[in-house]
């Protein structure tokens, strides 16, 4: 249960969520809102009121780009 959370994240955006009683942690990419929520909960004895999710380190698109031949 305890592999859900990875590590904390932080970051300059994240720690000014902080003194909002916001926290940013690094979870398994399979992980549900619902199992994050139980972790955080169990693990420092509070309430969780809203958990947001996003994905990172996904790769972008790959732009076309032309063959051109030359004579």
């Amino acid at each position: 249960m305890n592999t859900v959370l990875i590590k904390p994240h932080f970051t300059e955006k994240s720690l000014k969520a902080t003194s909002n009683s916001g926290f940013t942690f690094q979870v398994d990419q399979f992980a549900t809102k619902s199992q994050i929520k139980e972790v955080i909960e169990a693990t420092f004895a509070v309430k969780v009121v809203r958990i947001s999710t996003r994905l990172s380190h996904v790769p972008g698109k790959r732009s076309a780009t032309r063959r051109s031949t030359s004579r």
